[in-house]
């Protein structure tokens, strides 16, 4: 996926991944639908490779695992489907994701706080406990 496209907006970080997800059109019967190549993962959408042409805008259902955990069907709407060799560059942004599968990609992407705080923020944090009782 292209990062940086013209008119692009993130507002969450995304964490490369490889897997697959299932996804199909909300219309379609549950047993029918497609796999696809995980290719990243924020906790509003992912972006993959897919082998069928989604037009953007179509209600699909999602099927994602994440760290060998059980699969989580989610619905999304395909933000955009392009083109990419043999197969399409997929973009699906998320319709209420089930509040597991946000923390676990939260937790992908926030950074890790190392060591003890810097001394002005201890500071900070201490005023605030003081403050408070």
């Amino acid at each position: 996926m292209d990062s940086g496209r013209r008119g692009e907006h993130r507002s969450r970080c995304r964490v490369a991944l490889e897997g697959e997800f299932l996804i199909a059109p909300a219309t379609t019967p549950k047993n029918e639908a497609w796999r696809g190549a995980l290719r990243d993962l924020s906790c509003c959408g992912l972006g993959g490779m897919l082998d069928v042409y989604l037009p953007p805008g179509t209600m699909v259902r999602l099927g994602v695992a994440i760290k060998q955990e059980r699969q989580q069907e989610v619905r999304g709407l395909v933000a955009r489907c392009d083109p990419g060799g043999e197969r399409y560059q997929i973009g699906v942004r998320f319709i209420d994701p089930p509040l597991y599968l946000r923390v676990t990609v939260s937790s992908l992407t926030s950074p890790p706080l190392r060591g003890p705080l810097p001394a002005h923020l201890q500071e900070i944090l201490q005023e605030q406990v003081r403050l408070s009782t």
